[in-house]
């Protein structure tokens, strides 16, 4: 199964960001695969080659983020939380 789910909320310094949109976006991109796959499991299961892809993203390397501040703060916290 391939996974490449993605939400991108607006680029703005943290001090800014809606802490509710926030939220929102770490949750999608960050639980919403785990319940994709949660779903398609007994499939999964029964396949030849077992195999699950996440799809993440240069914006989740922290050694990429950290020169890139302010850019998609809550889609780089979260793809480096799916990169875990």
């Amino acid at each position: 199964m391939y996974n490449s789910v993605a939400a991108i909320g607006a680029s703005n310094k943290i001090s800014d960001s809606d802490f509710e949109l926030l939220q929102d976006e770490l949750r999608f991109n960050t639980e919403y695969p785990v319940v994709t796959i949660r779903a398609f499991l007994p499939l999964i299961r029964k396949s030849e080659a077992k195999k699950v892809v996440f799809l993440s993203s240069i914006l989740g390397s922290v050694e990429v983020g950290a020169n890139l501040p302010n850019l998609t703060n809550a889609y780089s916290i979260s793809k480096a939380a799916l990169n875990m």
